[in-house]
């Protein structure tokens, strides 16, 4: 079977309108769950996923959402 890479060409104006509704998605609802202490573990999955980049270096989902927890979780370094 043939095998077709969507990820040789930059995202048009709807995968990145998708993307950006997808990031605040994920934005409000990571609260919803870090915020309960009987949950210990969580699971995103995202089918849809692909390389996280795309032919201009532009964030696909797996690495919009890693951003997203990490501003929960990562502080950097503060002098």
């Amino acid at each position: 079977m043939a095998h077709k890479d969507h990820h040789i060409k930059p995202y048009d104006e709807g995968t990145l309108n998708k993307l950006e509704i997808f990031e605040r998605y994920v934005q409000n609802w990571i609260p919803t769950f870090i915020m309960q202490p009987r949950i210990a573990e969580i699971n995103i999955v995202d089918f849809f996923s692909g390389l996280g980049y795309d032919s201009e270096g532009k964030k696909g989902s797996p690495i919009r959402t890693l951003d997203k927890i990490d501003s929960f979780f990562w502080k950097p370094y503060a002098k």
